[in-house]
């Protein structure tokens, strides 16, 4: 009977019209077209900048038009309507825009340029103080000066000569020293450097800048020491942000009680039931990131509708009537709202659960899509730089698709399965109970895929990745997630009233929670689980959902008319997939890039047979490069594999981001030379890395580069020879490799660190030696240079990778040769085609 009623619901849409584009507009979603004509003028406004009363003149014409069409009879009278108000809101979107762009008289973005200055600010803390945590990085465990901490300010005053005068605007503040003392509502002044936002220096990098500027926060303050915050004034103990943090210490205890403090359960479950990301592993995280099933650990939908379950269950079972449920329900996730992140899935699923309490308050019945536009209208006319979010994006992306999709995936699904069973067939209790089962795996895999194809497109172009078989995984962890939420509410509101039950929920939940991460890090290893093209373009994105979102808003009962739309659907998704892997096995192009990693050297080798390796992978003045520079850099490139690390010496500069390339690419193998392998046996940065390798079922083993050599490219090991690694009076830098690479007649040489004595004896050795790039030696320090190094090689250009604080002191060739310096000119990427053809060219400059 079900199939039955299914199909006389469907040809009752089809007879009464009700599909399509226009019976989306008109009858399922009115504030659709209101939703999609803000965002238009957003994005429109945020690309052309346009003049603002360009914009209030087009919303002036609109309401005129609009008023004009509402006195005259016009026979189109449903779609002209939505054309003017489409035509106001892309007005008002551009308009909001605008103004969120500009800033105040006494904003203090007014008085902050390129260059950084000295102030002294007072302010009001908003955050809690967040304290970077060494155990995160592994090589922070063994040389930690100590990550500083931040917390987020809003400005009141600045002092100027003639005193302190009134100022506006929100900052990030960061102190290399650890704070303590400072909670949210406290008033602090601080001497401080101002400085603005950086753009990334490498490809796929994280935009701080565009992740600043979507938040209203343009200026960064540093604070060398704890000594230059002063407490002014601390926050009463009634204010909001005492409150607040008060009450979530409180939730947080309810629910990690001292049983599981300790667990690696505690991380899994403040992330699933709180959204707190503080102590959750970065392994575990890179496990729900690769199986495509991250959205469980980030609140969204599922959670608020959990919890808003469990509280209609305790509500009906108190007695309380319907309403007084909604009322109850309403309450709960507003006090759930104040405790939990703000992030963008968060305050949508939230409204959404306001407004369905709503109708259920005032007996109407709310329609999804239509909720989701007005939430979506809200979210933006209060912060329109969301939009640009990638969280924002795939939160309404996903639930976009779960609205569309859901209903025409579930029938097509039952047809093709639950339906071909008779309804006649008289079934035992066991029977009924697995086709119950059935049917709720049907839900789940329906709900999955219609999510996964709305956040498909947005994942390829923001990340350069795909998850195929996310779809199943979800299936496979649902009732997993399901459990833990359930419970986990459960044991939060029970702790206050049962504290025994709440007790016995604390082991049945950290159980289950140290499965789920069990069950969550076998699946990453699955083949497939993760595809990495790399960057996909707009526009293949942008056909990619018009493939998905025609047959939804045109649809017609012909076949062929369908299989053309599936067809395209597919290609969408298996083309650029398909096109990027021909390029990077066809290219036939030898490309090296150094990428910027401060003071540091981390060098990407791509040969032309598509084989890749990395050469030195460590900074000393960044934190954790190999997560924040190094493996976005190869994701954006769609580089899943990894040939060979090859370490040039034991400095923790060039080897301390190794492990978490290893723990996130697994290489092939690990080279270094007899020096570095010898002094991974004591304590050094060569002893730390040999522990970590061997974690991961690895070692070190020696170079051998001849495995690499072919016709078309040669990779040379110039320095150092077996007698110089036997000889101590060598330094660690003077024994570090130098690698000559030929390809096409041309040459780029890696100088690594090596200082005078190697520079001399290099040249005894090969004194003819030229080479058309050189990647400066010890990071273009002119200390230990020999002053005609870089004539003598005659190369076209160099490449330095330093620090910003080492750029005064490096080396300046002459005019004649074109010089990169990778924090300015961010990481440098030289290619060499098969003709011999060199170029140059620094991601600064391709992103400007």
């Amino acid at each position: 009977m079900d199939s039955i009623r299914r199909q006389l619901r469907q040809l009752d849409r089809q007879l009464s019209g009700r599909e399509g584009l226009q019976a989306l507009i008109l009858y399922e979603a009115p504030l659709l077209v209101p939703a999609t004509g803000l965002i238009t003028g957003i994005v429109t406004h945020y690309h052309l900048s346009l003049p603002f009363c360009f914009w209030l003149g087009i919303g002036f014409l609109s309401v005129i038009g609009w008023l004009i069409y509402s006195r005259i009879h016009i026979s189109n009278r449903m779609m002209l309507p939505a054309i003017f108000i489409l035509l106001i809101l892309i007005s008002l979107g551009a308009v909001r825009l605008a103004l969120f762009e500009q800033p105040a008289p006494t904003d203090i973005r007014n008085f902050v340029g390129k260059d950084r200055i000295l102030a002294t600010l007072r302010g009001e803390v908003l955050t809690d103080v967040f304290e970077a945590d060494k155990n995160d990085w592994k090589f922070g465990r063994y040389s930690w000066s100590g990550g500083g901490s931040s917390f987020y300010l809003k400005t009141t005053e600045t002092q100027t000569a003639t005193g302190f005068q009134p100022i506006s605007g929100t900052i990030r503040v960061q102190v290399e020293d650890s704070l303590e003392g400072i909670e949210p509502g406290d008033n602090v002044q601080m001497y401080c450097w101002l400085s603005r936002f950086k753009q990334p220096l490498n490809p796929g990098q994280f935009n701080v800048a565009d992740y600043m500027h979507r938040r209203g926060v343009f200026v960064s303050a540093t604070v060398k020491s704890t000594n230059g915050i002063m407490l002014m004034e601390k926050a009463a103990p009634t204010s909001f942000p005492r409150l607040q943090k008060r009450l979530r210490q409180i939730t947080t205890s309810a629910l990690v009680d001292e049983s599981i403090a300790r667990e690696p359960a505690r991380g899994i479950l403040e992330a699933l039931i709180l959204g707190q990301r503080k102590n959750q592993s970065s392994e575990v995280f890179e496990a729900f990131r690769k199986t495509g099933l991250a959205h469980f650990i980030c609140l969204s939908g599922l959670h608020f509708g959990i919890l808003t379950l469990c509280v209609w269950w305790i509500s009906r079972a108190m007695g309380l009537s319907k309403r007084w449920r909604a009322v109850v329900c309403l309450g709960i996730t507003i006090l759930y709202v104040t405790i939990v992140p703000p992030r963008a899935a968060t305050l949508r699923a939230a409204v959404l659960v306001w407004f369905m309490c709503l109708a259920i308050l005032v007996f109407r019945r709310p329609r999804p899509l239509n909720t989701l536009s007005l939430t979506a209208m809200i979210m933006l006319l209060i912060r329109p730089m969301d939009v640009f979010a990638p969280d924002w994006q795939l939160s309404y992306g996903t639930v976009t698709g779960i609205i569309l999709f859901y209903n025409p995936i579930h029938n097509r699904i039952l047809t093709m399965t639950l339906d071909r069973f008779p309804d006649t067939w008289d079934l035992s209790m066991a029977g009924r109970f697995c086709l119950e089962v059935a049917k709720q795996i049907l839900e789940i895999t329906t709900v999955g895929l219609a999510a996964w194809l709305g956040g498909a497109g947005i994942l390829l172009y923001h990340f350069g990745t795909i998850t195929p078989l996310s779809v199943l995984f979800t299936v496979l962890v649902s009732p997993l997630v399901f459990a833990i939420l359930i419970f986990g509410f459960l044991k939060i509101l029970l702790s206050f009233l049962l504290p025994t039950l709440g007790a016995l929920l604390a082991i049945i939940t950290a159980g289950l929670a140290n499965f789920l991460i069990w069950l969550v890090t076998l699946l990453q290893h699955i083949p497939f689980s993760q595809l990495t093209p790399g960057h996909i373009s707009l526009l293949i994105i942008a056909f990619f959902y018009l493939c998905l979102l025609w047959p939804r808003l045109f649809p017609s009962r012909k076949r062929l008319y369908r299989h053309i739309a599936f067809a395209s659907l597919l290609g969408a998704i298996v083309l650029p997939l398909a096109w990027n892997k021909y390029n990077k096995t066809h290219s036939g192009n030898l490309e090296v890039t150094v990428l910027s990693v401060g003071h540091g050297q981390a060098i990407h080798i791509s040969l032309p047979d598509s084989t890749n390796l990395l050469f030195d992978a460590g900074s000393l003045t960044m934190q954790d490069p190999g997560r924040r520079v190094i493996l976005p850099f190869l994701r954006h490139r769609g580089i899943t594999e990894l040939e060979a690390i090859i370490i040039s010496h034991d400095d923790i500069d060039h080897l301390n981001a190794v492990p978490e390339v290893i723990n996130s690419i697994h290489p092939n193998t690990i080279l270094a030379n007899q020096d570095l392998i010898q002094r991974s046996q004591t304590l050094s940065s060569a002893g730390f890395l040999r522990q970590c390798l061997e974690q991961e079922r690895m070692e070190l083993r020696p170079i051998d580069l001849t495995r690499w050599k072919n016709g078309s490219v040669q990779l040379k090991l110039l320095w150092p020879t077996e007698e110089i690694l036997q000889n101590d009076t060598f330094s660690d830098n003077d024994k570090s490799q130098v690698v000559l690479l030929k390809y096409s007649e041309k040459r780029i040489l890696i100088c690594s660190d090596i200082e005078l004595p190697a520079q001399i004896k290099l040249f005894e050795q090969f004194p003819e030696l030229k080479s058309d790039v050189v990647i400066m030696p010890h990071h273009g320090s002119t200390t230990n240079l020999l002053d005609d190094f870089v004539q003598r090689l005659n190369p076209q250009a160099i490449v330095i990778s330093c620090s910003r604080q080492r750029m005064e002191t490096a080396f300046q060739p002459p005019s004649s040769i074109k010089a990169f310096y990778t924090p300015i000119d961010g990481a440098v990427s030289i290619y060499i085609s098969q003709e011999g053809k060199l170029t140059i060219q620094g991601f600064c400059e391709q992103t400007q």
